[in-house]
């Protein structure tokens, strides 16, 4: 890459995050006053904030979720170290919250795991969301946003499935606990619109109702 493409490209990544600042001015303070009030480790050469809320109030959660995520990058590392390179030089963090909503947060160019996903789930699961998170900075870097068009969102979602799934397939059974089961959930997830709004609450109600069952 030429030394003016990378000035394209980060011309066209700053008007991006200016755009988004402005459209959610609020949402993006709140973004900001919530990763200043994390804990924060490097882990990798990426700095990964806890917020210690809910299930991560005590040192020793905490310090789990750190452990968890260091698996997780650790293993991106072994088996597929441009994507750790990737995601070290795209993101500008990792936040570990307490509410069950995942996603990347391309105003403070933050991927967020949610404390369920990271304290309940293997390390491989971990970090293939962070692989989805890290393709997600990767369209943010080059300027694309999700909310131009419904038929971006779906492409720009779709891609970071197929980079799941790829990273899934190129690690050994032995490493990845239920791979394959995570490569079908993934597969079948190719056959939902789960990027939409109406989706995305109907899942986070479903959330709440068996956490508090």
């Amino acid at each position: 890459m030429t030394d003016h493409h990378r000035r394209r490209l980060y011309t066209r990544s700053a008007c991006a995050r200016v755009v988004l600042r402005l459209r959610h001015p609020v949402q993006w303070v709140q973004q900001e006053l919530e990763w200043g009030a994390t804990t924060q480790q490097t882990i990798c050469g990426i700095s990964v904030g806890v917020l210690p809320l809910d299930r991560l109030a005590t040192s020793a959660a905490q310090d789990l979720a750190f452990e968890k995520v260091s698996m997780g990058l650790n293993l991106i590392a072994a088996y597929d170290p441009r994507r750790l390179s990737e995601s070290q030089r795209l993101l500008r963090g990792i936040l570990i919250r307490a509410q069950n909503c995942s996603g990347y947060r391309p105003a403070s160019n933050i991927c967020v795991l949610s404390v369920d996903g990271v304290l309940d789930r293997s390390h491989g699961a971990l970090a293939s969301d962070v692989v989805h998170e890290t393709t997600h900075a990767r369209f943010a870097a080059a300027g694309l946003i999700s909310f131009l068009s419904p038929h971006l969102l779906q492409r720009m979602e779709e891609d970071c499935v197929h980079q799941q799934i790829a990273f899934a397939r190129s690690m050994p059974d032995t490493i990845f606990d239920r791979k394959q089961q995570h490569i079908d959930f993934l597969e079948a997830e190719l056959e939902k619109q789960w990027w939409t709004p109406e989706e995305q609450a109907r899942r986070y109600q479903e959330w709440r109702a068996g956490r508090n069952s």
